[in-house]
């Protein structure tokens, strides 16, 4: 016993309440350029699979760095890798296009 040493109990910060995507950039050591301007006639849509008609692969020219694929099932839209500065607009081209909601959201990481 006399060889156990006192701890000091540190306090943690407190939480951040939310916070701005530019403080996520900042720490990634990556550039903030502001919110996404294009629109949807920026956007080119293929069919990457011909034998599967509803899988959508979509890229906003504007920013051909980031790309979706949407996938059609008969009780689902599923989009994967929407970025988020584009992503209103992969709603809306699904919703203008497909006549239907998203319904699920596959997000891949690449660290």
């Amino acid at each position: 016993m006399g060889m156990l040493k006192s701890l000091k109990i540190r306090k943690e910060p407190k939480p951040k309440i939310g916070f701005a995507i530019s403080d996520n950039f900042h720490r990634m050591n990556m550039l903030w350029y502001g919110g996404y301007a294009g629109s949807l006639e920026n956007l080119t849509v293929i069919h990457p699979v011909p034998q599967l008609p509803k899988l959508h692969h979509l890229t906003f020219n504007d920013a051909p760095a980031y790309r979706g694929l949407i996938a059609e099932f008969d009780d689902a839209v599923m989009v994967v890798d929407s970025p988020p500065h584009q992503s209103k607009l992969t709603i809306q081209w699904v919703q203008e296009t497909l006549h239907r909601n998203v319904t699920h959201l596959l997000v891949s990481l690449n660290c």
